[in-house]
């Protein structure tokens, strides 16, 4: 974090770690493959998996609860570091972006299984899942302005993501209407 993926050498943690190069040679294959664990172990996961999939709340309250989360998850400390990190050295190492796409993502597989479940219930107008988890994902982030701004210098405006219109996009053009609530048909 301190000295930049490019910067940072297997040398170098051996050195900060107390162990010898062919100890960490040993564990890992080569420096992105260290930078692969390491994100899997720092990055702060959502807790959404734990809930999302099975909630029969209406999808509205799910929904709102998840795209919080999502957020929270996004711009925690050290996510946003690491984001930063792999967005500063993406043009020299995609791969490190790669990484942290993976990482990311698998905290989104129980997003996916509720828009299953949503689809399957005739409630979702997308039917590619996984599209529904990366635009909504996408909604939740409102801007990228706390990627590239110090937190101290983002206005509340900023910081909230716009979070109540990204869940109104979303509910109006991937939702439909239970069919217990359409006109015409008895509640």
């Amino acid at each position: 974090m301190r000295n930049g993926y490019s910067a940072t050498s297997i040398e170098g943690v051996a050195r900060a770690s107390g162990v010898s190069r062919t100890t960490i040679y040993a564990l890992y294959r080569d420096k992105a493959t260290l930078f692969g664990a390491m994100l899997r172990e720092s990055v702060s996961h959502t807790d959404i998996g734990a809930w999302v999939a099975f909630d029969d709340r209406p999808p509205e309250l799910v929904l709102t609860d998840a795209i919080r989360a999502i957020r929270h998850f996004y711009y925690r400390k050290p996510n946003l570091k690491l984001m930063r990190l792999c967005i500063s050295e993406a043009e020299r190492f995609p791969e490190l972006t790669e990484r942290l796409r993976d990482v990311l993502g698998d905290s989104l597989v129980a997003l996916t299984a509720y828009f299953v479940r949503l689809r399957d219930a005739g409630r979702l107008r997308i039917d590619d899942c996984e599209v529904a988890t990366r635009l909504f994902n996408l909604l939740a982030l409102g801007t990228l302005s706390p990627f590239f701004i110090p937190e101290d210098r983002l206005t509340d405006y900023q910081k909230s993501g716009h979070l109540e219109m990204a869940l109104q996009i979303f509910l109006n053009g991937a939702l439909r209407t239970p069919p217990e609530c359409q006109s015409g048909t008895p509640a």
